[in-house]
């Protein structure tokens, strides 16, 4: 096979959602081909895509330091790495990207984003950290106010600075251009899973289960989805819904073998405040009542 073979099968396996295959295959090609940056770029995204994120920065690392390494190396380094190490690696990637690329303009949204919420994160503590959020924003906004990643972030950013009104219309504005009946208008997983974020915290909770539902239809068993619906539900006072949402999210946190203190405190905090409100007990009563009805 030759080098665009692998790259169509790896896109077919792709399309399919078969990340499995879809690195199995670039595992194959980087046999063939052991120094061929594309393949070795495609290898990289696909262990990513299979979390396999050791590996991941182990080829990244490699590829770095060739002269033909492309943005595609240095923005996957950025994910996989943290603090001013994250920031040079998104700088060198956007530098890098090519011009005549058709998602040229979306890339570089992407990565101006990165780089904002960087400092919202792991750079807060900057001395000038907003100053270079805002920067990032307002840059990202010139290139394409309507992009809906660019109106999350921003909705981060007037958070964290109390503009309340300002990150409401943000993230209602981005709400607005995704259209639950229309998969074609959904942005990524994570940009969705970031906008529930959003939406929970200015209090949009319906808007907020609308698009966790979404990555729900995509990924059933995603701790965090299943976190944040117990969490919004739980803020909209229907209890009973949430405590079943934090059940099976503790069930998969089990399953799954994942660790996450914070989240299970959480989890724990907000089953247990519902425990002692007597919902629970009040709901198997109107169920016992409705079955006695029916019989």
């Amino acid at each position: 096979m030759s080098k665009e073979d692998f790259k169509k099968r790896v896109s077919d396996f792709v399309d399919q959602d078969d990340y499995e295959n879809a690195l199995k295959t670039t595992q194959e090609a980087q046999e063939i081909f052991p120094n061929d940056i594309d393949i070795l770029e495609l290898y990289g995204v696909m262990l990513v895509e299979n979390n396999e994120h050791e590996k991941a920065l182990n080829v990244f690392t490699q590829n770095m330091n060739r002269s033909d390494a492309s943005s595609t190396t240095f923005l996957f380094l950025g994910q996989l790495v943290e603090g001013m190490d994250s920031l040079n690696c998104y700088q060198k990637a956007y530098e890098l990207l090519n011009p005549q690329d058709l998602n040229v303009k979306e890339k570089k949204v992407s990565i101006l984003c990165a780089m904002a919420e960087l400092y919202l994160s792991d750079l807060c503590e900057e001395e000038n950290a907003e100053a270079a959020c805002e920067s990032y924003v307002n840059e990202a906004e010139s290139i394409d106010p309507n992009n809906v990643e660019i109106l999350v972030t921003k909705c981060s950013l007037r958070i964290c600075q109390l503009r309340n009104d300002e990150a409401k219309e943000a993230i209602q504005k981005a709400y607005s251009k995704v259209d639950a009946n229309k998969p074609e208008t959904w942005p990524t997983y994570e940009i969705r899973t970031n906008m529930a974020k959003r939406l929970m915290e200015t209090e949009f909770f319906t808007e907020s289960l609308t698009i966790l539902a979404m990555n729900q239809l995509e990924n059933d068993e995603d701790v965090e989805v299943w976190f944040l619906f117990g969490w919004v539900y739980y803020l909209k006072k229907d209890y009973i819904e949430s405590y079943d949402c934090l059940e099976q999210t503790l069930v998969l946190i089990e399953k799954l073998q994942i660790e996450d203190p914070a989240m299970l405190s959480q989890i724990n905090e907000m089953k247990s405040e519902i425990e002692t409100m007597g919902v629970l007990e009040e709901n198997d009563n109107e169920e016992v009542e409705e079955m006695d009805i029916a019989e």
